[in-house]
């Protein structure tokens, strides 16, 4: 073979590689389409509707002590930090009556609905 016809092989097997690649490229995007919307739709739907997660402890027996390190309005709710014991639930009324650094009030230190 001589060196024109070599590269003229080598182009063309280049070229029908490239133009294989490129439809194979075409058509797993329009297969996969409406399966991305789709899972974009769902994502899109998920960040929208993030939940909080509230739980209800029973103190009874226990002993609470420190100082409220943290007060945060989480989604709403109003919220006080006791030091390493977390996140409690408090009212409006509760929470403009504490500051950070006082001492850790009654009412979280008991047990049920004081």
């Amino acid at each position: 073979m001589t060196d024109k016809k070599l590269v003229g092989l080598v182009l063309s097997v280049l070229a029908l590689s490239l133009s294989t690649f490129n439809l194979g490229m075409l058509v797993s995007k329009q297969y996969y389409k409406p399966q991305v919307v789709a899972l974009q739709k769902q994502v899109k739907h998920l960040k929208a509707n993030k939940s909080t997660i509230i739980y209800q402890t029973d103190n009874v027996g226990g002993s609470l002590v420190g100082k409220v390190t943290g007060k945060q309005v989480i989604d709403g709710y109003y919220t006080v930090t006791a030091g390493a014991y977390g996140k409690f639930l408090v009212t409006k009324e509760q929470y403009d009556s504490i500051n950070v650094g006082d001492d850790v009030p009654e009412y979280l230190k008991g047990g049920v609905n004081r």
